[in-house]
């Protein structure tokens, strides 16, 4: 283990739940680099206890990403076979942690969670009390990334009529941010609202959509569940 380590990235499998990771962190700690490191994790924060928070505090600092693509069931749908009680009782426990742990909510922006994100940005500001998680300045509300792969799950391939109801959720979006967000979070709500149905009209991939509904049909006979019932937007598109 080298002592010139400063900055250690941990990505998915799910590094919580793999026992060298802990091993690694041991090894750190008795050998007396723990205190120049920082630790940064993906995480989908289904596992998080009283060990990882005791191993975290002797780190210079910790930076957790939470894959979390929305609350209640569609981050059960996406991030199946999660639990969002569970899930969301680990956000609130990294939210009363110490300075030196850090913390922001990752969304992957999918055709399965595009619908619910105006609605999970309005619950993490006035229903979530979350008072660290997310809190800087530029990324108040969520720190987002697009699904590019595969085609058939990336939000460019929902066919204009579908763009189009997207899009006026968002301004419907930045016109309710406009009445209850001091300036800074306007205008950072104005970026992600503009940079993810930017992103989204930019080009097409429509020729992905039949893909898409054969791909999902298939995922909800296997969980047992029913993507209409999770985005009613495609109720008339999964017939």
């Amino acid at each position: 283990l080298s002592k010139s380590i400063v900055h250690v990235y941990m990505a998915g499998g799910e590094p919580l739940l793999i026992d060298e990771h802990f091993d690694f962190l041991d090894k750190c700690i008795e050998r007396g680099h723990a205190k120049k490191m920082i630790l940064e994790y993906n995480t989908n924060l289904t596992f998080l206890n009283d060990r990882v928070i005791s191993l975290w505090s002797n780190f210079k600092q910790v930076r957790v990403g939470a894959s979390v693509d929305g609350m209640g069931d569609t981050f059960e749908y996406q991030r199946y076979p999660g639990k969002w009680p569970a899930v969301f009782e680990n956000l609130k426990f990294l939210d009363r942690q110490p300075k030196t742990i850090l913390s922001w909510i990752a969304l992957t922006v999918t055709n399965y969670n595009i619908f619910h994100i105006p609605k999970f940005i309005k619950w993490k500001v006035l229903e979530s009390n979350f008072e660290r998680i997310n809190s800087s300045k530029k990324r108040p509300f969520i720190t987002h990334h697009m699904c590019h792969s595969p085609k058939y799950l990336n939000i460019r391939s929902m066919p204009v009529e579908l763009k189009e109801k997207v899009k006026q959720s968002f301004e419907e979006l930045k016109v309710w941010g406009k009445g209850a967000l001091d300036q800074d979070k306007y205008e950072a709500l104005i970026e992600l609202c503009d940079g993810i149905t930017g992103y989204m009209l930019a080009e097409s991939y429509e020729d992905y959509w039949e893909e898409f509904i054969k791909y999902t049909k298939k995922l909800d006979k296997i969980r047992g569940q029913d993507i209409r019932k999770i985005v009613p937007e495609y109720e008339h598109h999964m017939s």
